[in-house]
């Protein structure tokens, strides 16, 4: 039976969560004074169970958002986003400065920042990291792009020269991938260092077990004083969300990350849940490689077959909106195309489109991963859609890895696909866009390319947003991907987990959570 639950829920701001499992976790104050109710206590442990293994430790290879998130963890980025996602703000720069001609960003080092090893964190430290970034395989051309160079000034700070004045590169530096690695790797080789990688983040690498566990303790040379609060914390591969779910009830765990919304209902015993409106865009991908998902008419076909706001009621109980582009539409800069409407629904335009195609009428598969339930219900929902304009689909399950290597390779015709906005500028988005191929359709990234640039030149959101239009114009026309919403964000945890804040992106500062003692 399912009881009361209690649930957060913001619109338009993150929301802090207090919640957890006095079961999962204890901790004290160490100086055995009275907890006052709100203040954050140091000690203890926490065990998050999240749906997907990490993909490595190197942030340039990163894909997964398990992997951005615990990646911050170890290896922070220079910069940190506010709670609601939309500023940043210092982290391990505490300050930040453009020169007039905006082709120069002086950053300052937080003091007393340093690696989990005690070695203090220095301007050669940067100088390092930034070269590391511009040589990274997904996006090595964009940082590329923007920093022309990076050197040493004084005893903690770095002059980056930009190749041109860039509005992105700031947000930017909030990114997993903008991670701070000691010079040199520390002495090691790269292949050496990333097996087990020192970071100057909020948490150090206790052991991993790849593929099922990994156990961070408090890096006592974490620069922010008092933080991290936990002594250990343990993220957990549970594939299956009834399955984490379960574990948060029964208090083996304290916290699920990234409960799908579907999943939402299924909740039991007496747990808090939050909700964002999310920086994520679910979408149609085809493989423009191959037939029928070559030809603009059939990708036109699918597009008007599909009643978004149908999907929204029936598969995501309300927690979503429809996409107005390619792009989420909570980046600040971002407004879509005005001129586009994604949300047309027309079964017989559709069937008139699938004819202009040449479509022969045999089931197109449809793959989606197994780890995403409420990706199965809109594929389900999808396929009757469909069918009304002539088109059969089959649906195709894999796991998360097999999907991604799928997707890299070619090997589909169509698929339900997801990807989160990390940094509040639309560059962020833009350039997954362009570094996946166009989200691994195959499509035409030139147009992507061009709105990066005229991105980075423009100042303010206004500017940006005209410097976006005309790509979203072109993914429209061309209908290179078939957007269909973007979906709230979910966690779930019990009553003794405090300080819990997601972003739109659905990842969340660890270093503030903590857990209260069992009474």
């Amino acid at each position: 039976m399912i009881q009361r639950i209690r649930t957060i829920v913001a619109v338009g701001a993150a929301t802090v969560l207090c919640a957890g499992l006095a079961a999962c976790s204890s901790a004290a104050p160490s100086d055995g004074s009275t907890v006052v109710p709100g203040t954050p206590v140091t000690g203890g442990s926490l065990t998050v169970v999240i749906p997907d293994a990490i993909d490595g430790w190197d942030p340039a290879t990163a894909m997964q958002v398990s992997t951005y998130q615990l990646i911050r963890e170890v290896t922070a980025p220079l910069l940190e986003l506010s709670p609601d996602g939309t500023e940043v703000v210092p982290g391990l720069a505490k300050s930040w400065s453009y020169d007039d001609s905006r082709t120069k960003l002086t950053l300052t080092l937080a003091d007393g920042a340093a690696f989990s090893d005690g070695a203090p964190v220095t301007p050669a430290d940067l100088v390092f990291s930034v070269e590391q970034w511009k040589a990274g395989a997904n996006y090595g051309p964009l940082y590329s792009g923007i920093i022309k160079s990076a050197k040493a000034s004084g005893d903690s700070s770095v002059v980056l020269t930009l190749t041109a004045p860039s509005s992105a590169l700031v947000p930017i530096l909030t990114w997993s991938t903008s991670a701070v690695l000691p010079a040199d790797f520390g002495g090691k080789s790269k292949k050496e260092f990333f097996a087990k990688p020192v970071g100057a983040g909020p948490y150090a690498i206790e052991s991993e077990q790849p593929g099922d566990s990994i156990t961070l303790v408090r890096n006592q040379h974490f620069y922010a004083a008092g933080q991290p609060y936990l002594d250990k914390l343990t993220y957990r591969v549970v594939a299956d969300t009834s399955q984490r779910l379960v574990q948060v009830a029964s208090g083996d765990a304290g916290m699920a990350d990234r409960v799908p919304l579907d999943s939402l209902g299924t909740v039991t015993g007496d747990p808090q849940i939050v909700k964002v409106p999310s920086s994520t865009i679910s979408l149609l991908i085809f493989n423009h490689a191959a037939a029928p998902t070559s030809d603009a008419h059939f990708r036109r076909a699918v597009s008007l077959s599909i009643d978004r706001a149908g999907l929204i009621s029936g598969v995501y109980a309300g927690d979503a909106t429809v996409a107005t582009g390619v792009l989420p539409a909570v980046v600040p800069g971002d407004e879509g195309c005005p001129t586009c409407d994604w949300s047309a629904f027309d079964a017989p335009a559709a069937k008139a489109e699938a004819g202009k195609s040449g479509y022969s009428g045999a089931p197109v598969e449809l793959l989606v991963d197994s780890s995403r339930g409420v990706d199965l219900l809109a594929a389900q929902a999808i396929g009757p859609m469909l069918e009304a304009a002539g088109i059969a689909t089959q649906i195709k399950q894999v796991d998360s890895a097999t999907y991604l290597t799928k997707l890299a390779g070619g090997d589909y015709t169509m698929a339900i696909g997801n990807y989160a906005a990390m940094a509040p500028t639309p560059v962020d988005p833009l350039s997954f866009v362009a570094a996946t191929g166009f989200l691994f359709s195959g499509a035409d990234v030139t147009a992507a390319g061009t709105a990066i640039a005229a991105v980075s030149a423009a100042e303010g959101t206004t500017g940006q947003a005209a410097a976006v239009a005309p790509f979203e114009k072109d993914a429209y026309d061309t209908t290179a991907v078939a957007p269909l919403l973007s979906p709230a964000v979910a966690a779930v945890a019990g009553t003794s987990v405090h300080g819990l804040e997601l972003l739109p992106s659905g990842l969340y500062d660890a270093a503030r959570l903590w857990v209260a003692p069992a009474s």
